[in-house]
């Protein structure tokens, strides 16, 4: 979205504003993801941590929409494009899927009951996720004038809060320019994060043999 100056000192002072966000949007993330890495042990999977850092987000979203500096489409939260976004999404990310699948039943695996209910609920800190890679990094990136380095950067930047598991490294460093190159040409993050979800579930359940729903629970508990 773009303000018009009115030559006003109010017009001013919004465009002022608007020219600061990239910056202000940026340097929350790298606060947040700092912390993450710093803390990771002790804060993945932590209501404590996803709650607020979601709630955050929203509160900033929705104070940003109301004085009409920003829509929920800059974020990439919208309904336009969802075809071609939901059609990239599926090409690239099938056949990923397909193999977590397959090392699970090699590793076989065991599948919990609640594995449906970590697959529903997943996505949506997957969406928050893409949220913040995608509508804060990568759109702030572009809107500095750094169009072909907002999508290495901005998987990069997704592998590097995954430190420091080489193979999450890895797969994440993929994953994450797959989602950045999808999001940069249909500008939609909500089927990425519903695969982010899948995927990451699958990852965890196939291949480590992990139960991050369990994980969660147990620490509410």
């Amino acid at each position: 979205m773009r303000i018009k100056a009115t030559g006003s000192p109010r017009g001013l002072a919004a465009v002022n504003v608007v020219a600061l966000l990239p910056w202000l949007e940026l340097g929350f993330i790298t606060v947040v993801a700092s912390l993450y890495v710093v803390f990771r042990q002790s804060l993945a999977f932590r209501a404590e941590f996803i709650l607020p850092v979601g709630l955050l987000a929203a509160g900033y979203i929705a104070v940003l929409l109301a004085v009409g500096l920003r829509s929920l489409g800059d974020y990439g939260l919208t309904t336009a494009h969802l075809g071609p976004a939901s059609r990239l999404t599926a090409l690239v990310f099938a056949g990923p899927l397909v193999w977590l699948i397959w090392v699970g039943h090699v590793l076989q695996r065991p599948v919990p009951s609640h594995f449906w209910w970590t697959l529903m609920l997943y996505p949506l800190w997957g969406i928050l996720q893409q949220l913040i890679f995608q509508g804060f990094i990568l759109e702030n990136l572009r809107r500095l004038g750094l169009r072909w380095l907002s999508v290495p950067l901005t998987a990069f930047a997704y592998s590097l809060v995954h430190y420091p598991s080489p193979l999450m490294l890895v797969f994440t460093a993929l994953a994450g320019a797959g989602f950045s190159t999808i999001y940069y040409r249909t500008r939609n993050i909500i089927p990425l994060g519903i695969a982010h979800g899948i995927l990451g579930a699958c990852l965890y359940y196939f291949l480590y043999g992990h139960d991050p729903l369990q994980k969660l629970l147990g620490r509410l508990g």
